[in-house]
């Protein structure tokens, strides 16, 4: 008995050892950025971000605090279903951009234009729902289930280059006839096993501080991501990022335009240039009305370029606070001019 319970204390040193080296091994030659992705599934069948999220997101370029609210929002206060008596209210949808990866929660251009606009004399509220990685379809059915229900005076949905390639990857919807048609129920990819794992005591303390963890996380995600680019269709896949976005693309957009605007509610698209100052943002396919706004970024992002004015990271592809302070500018011109 004596020989067993030594043989398995030795093989538990010989694991915990292999561990330790590991990690330190990875530390030296292989530094991983810690960077967890805080999302899990949805009821409504895509992704979420999750709650009360305190974190440090840390790479050679960023070292910044990351918080979310007991809603998934990234904010550090929590908002009602229905906004108070002289709050103009804006809830803004996007991808990583709007999130804000890469800055500190009072950095995101939501957090930067609300305290714009309070300056300019409108008691604004604005609400950052955006989620990492999600591209329009998934936003279209983030509108119905979350963005509409808290009853916003303005919707923003801001347009990155790389939705029109995630719309196709998550296959949620498809074109049929030249119509748009909902394919998928379920889109969240590696989620289910990100569930669960996450309940493993200790894991959400080692994703934040562990580089081993950190190195296969990274290596599975970049194994699901890379199944899911062959799914792109090659015309979409080769397309430069200047290039008119695929057709499922431009019906997504004008189907959400149609939903917004059937709620009562105005939108501003806003169309973000990518670090090359380049956008596929479909804009004359879509149907607008006297509600709807298209906002650009381009001719200010370059004017700020022309003046020595760093907007994005060097090596990461999103935008640094400076950046989010111009859209932020932007945005408040606009809504000041359509609230005249």
């Amino acid at each position: 008995m004596k020989k067993f319970f030594f043989s398995i204390i030795l093989f538990l040193i010989v694991i915990v050892s292999t561990i330790v080296l590991s990690e330190i091994t990875i530390r030296i030659f292989a530094p991983q950025a810690i960077v967890p992705r805080f999302v899990e599934s949805a009821p409504w069948g895509i992704r979420k971000v999750i709650a009360n999220v305190d974190a440090i997101h840390k790479t050679d370029e960023y070292h910044y605090r990351y918080r979310t609210n007991y809603q998934g929002f990234r904010a550090t206060k929590e908002y009602s279903l229905n906004p108070e008596d002289g709050v103009y209210r804006i809830v803004v949808q996007g991808d990583s951009v709007t999130l804000g990866h890469g800055v500190k929660d009072n950095e995101t251009f939501s957090a930067v234009l609300e305290d714009m606009l309070r300056k300019k004399g409108i008691n604004a509220e604005v609400i950052n729902i955006g989620v990492s990685g999600f591209g329009t379809a998934e936003e279209l059915i983030q509108f119905e289930n979350v963005a509409k229900k808290y009853n916003p005076n303005l919707i923003i949905l801001a347009y990155f280059q790389n939705d029109d390639k995630n719309n196709h990857v998550s296959k949620l919807y498809e074109v049929k006839d030249a119509k748009l048609e909902r394919k998928l129920e379920t889109f969240q990819p590696g989620i289910y096993l990100r569930d669960r794992i996450s309940a493993i005591p200790f894991y959400n303390f080692l994703s934040q501080n562990s580089h081993l963890l950190t190195f296969f996380r990274n290596y599975f995600s970049s194994y699901i991501l890379r199944q899911l680019k062959e799914q792109i269709p090659e015309n979409v896949k080769s397309k430069k990022s200047n290039e008119e976005a695929s057709l499922l693309t431009q019906l997504l957009l004008n189907k959400y335009i149609e939903n917004v605007t059937k709620s009562g509610t105005n939108l501003i698209l806003l169309d973000i240039v990518d670090k090359r100052f380049q956008t596929d943002f479909p804009k004359k396919q879509l149907v607008l009305n006297e509600h709807t706004k298209i906002v650009e970024t381009s001719s200010k992002f370059i004017s700020a370029k022309e003046n020595g004015i760093k907007l994005y990271y060097d090596v990461d592809s999103h935008p640094i606070a400076a950046g989010h302070k111009l859209i932020a500018k932007i945005l408040t011109e606009n809504i000041l001019d359509i609230e005249k």
